[in-house]
Formats: structure tokens, C-alpha cells, sequence
């Protein structure tokens, strides 16, 4: 898979699926693959599903992301992510409903730069029940799916049962949603 697409057809409010070689993405693989019914031993192995995602804002007439990393949320450049051997562009997502209202995404996104959002890592603890997830600091998938649900929409069907913040959803249900839920969700870059 190449990693050079024209950066003409990105829009705000998109969600970049990245994968990784580190040990952390690859244990996220490892632990997350089985929510899509893939092998987590094969997936850990090989940078094919999603363990990372990231939302395109834009900023100054140029497309940027915000994503959540170790030290929070922050705000960098795509090129961190193309012809990177390390971490690759694994899917770019499109949910229909946001890119209607893509300048409000954008803004709350860069509202939520502002602030200070530190990591959940106490999401780790929650997804092996032995700990409760922080109400105020989100991961990197947490933070699609809870601007999704600001803007009453969803990247995963099954999401929508849930609160967002107990939703847990992973970067891989964001890489492939639900079948049913291709109406609104589409592949931009594969």
C-alpha cells in the first residue's frame, strides 16, 4: 500500500486509521483484533488493522491532526505518518454525517486543543476490569467516537448502546464499523 494520495480529496472532521510496529501497537492488535472476529496472534504480527486513529482538522488553509498520543492531546503535521515504516496510513474514514457539518467538527476539535486532555490511561485498566476509565482524559479512539456522538453520530453501530465514554471503542471499530453501517461510514484511502 503507498502512503501518496492527493491531499485535495482529505476534508476536516475525516479519521486517519494508522499501524504501528511498536510493542504498544502491537499488544492494542493483539487485544482489539477479536472485536472485528480477526486473530489477534496473526494481526499483532502485521500492519494490516488499525491500532491508532487521529482526526484531520484544518487549521490556516492547511490539514493537520489532532490526536491523542502519551503526552495528550496535540496537534501534527500528516507527514508523521506517510512513507513512515514505523507507523502507516492503514484507512482514511469519511462518516457522512460529519462532513455536512465539518466546520463545526473542526471547531470543537480545535476548542478541545485548548484545553489541557491528557491520555486515558486508565482506559487500560477499565478494558481489563480491574480499573475505572477517567471521566475527563480520553484515548485516541475514545476522542472519534465521543466528537461523533457531540454531533449525534456514531462510528460504530453497536456504540450507540453505550455511553460514550464507557463505549471503549477501539481503533479497529473505527477501521472497519459495522457492515450494516456502511450508509454513513465509507472508505476514503485503503
Amino acid at each position: 500500500m503507498s502512503n501518496d494520495f492527493n491531499y485535495g480529496n482529505l476534508r476536516a472532521a475525516d479519521v486517519v486509521c494508522t499501524a504501528a510496529t511498536s510493542l504498544a501497537g502491537r499488544l492494542i492488535r493483539l487485544y482489539t483484533a477479536k472485536l472485528k472476529n480477526r486473530n489477534g496472534i496473526r494481526e499483532a504480527g502485521r500492519q494490516k488493522i488499525a491500532n491508532h486513529c487521529a482526526i484531520i482538522i484544518e487549521m490556516a488553509s492547511r490539514l493537520w491532526l489532532a490526536e491523542m498520543v502519551d503526552d495528550g492531546l496535540k496537534i501534527h503535521s500528516m507527514k508523521r505518518y506517510l512513507n513512515n515504516k514505523r507507523e502507516k496510513i492503514v484507512a482514511i474514514k469519511r462518516h457522512k454525517k460529519l462532513t455536512l457539518i465539518r466546520g463545526q467538527v473542526n471547531a470543537r476539535i480545535i476548542d478541545l486543543c485548548q484545553q489541557t486532555r491528557d491520555y486515558d490511561y486508565a482506559m487500560i485498566l477499565q478494558y481489563l476490569k480491574i480499573g475505572h476509565d477517567s471521566e475527563k482524559n480520553y484515548y485516541c479512539s475514545e476522542l472519534c467516537e465521543v466528537i461523533a456522538n457531540e454531533f449525534g453520530a456514531t462510528w460504530d453501530r453497536y456504540q450507540l448502546k453505550r455511553d460514550a465514554k464507557r463505549a471503549m471503542i477501539a481503533p479497529v471499530e473505527i477501521h472497519f464499523g459495522a457492515p450494516e453501517y456502511s450508509d454513513f461510514v465509507t472508505d476514503f484511502y485503503v
